[in-house]
């Protein structure tokens, strides 16, 4: 299973979603879990995450399925590298 989030962006308003592209169900709840995980280790992760910030993942589009456990681990690993504004290395 492969997943790809083409871009993770913070905002200082809520969007009306939490991910957007090329989405299933499952991906959709891969999202909701890899902010929840992000968010409620952020001290351990030593990042700063106010209530106000907002996370929106972008999905990479393709006809690769995307969802199984790979896929909260990838996009919180683009969760995190947004907030630290630091790339993941491919």
């Amino acid at each position: 299973m492969v997943c790809v989030a083409k871009t993770v962006t913070s905002y200082k308003f809520k969007p009306r979603k939490l991910a957007i592209g090329n989405c299933s169900e499952t991906l959709i709840d891969s999202a909701i879990a890899a902010e929840m995980f992000v968010r409620k280790n952020q001290n351990a992760l030593k990042l700063s995450i106010d209530k106000d910030t907002h996370l929106l993942v972008h999905i990479f589009p393709s006809e690769t399925h995307k969802s199984g456990y790979s896929a909260g681990c990838a996009i919180a690993t683009s969760m995190i590298s947004a907030i630290k504004g630091i790339p993941v290395p491919l």
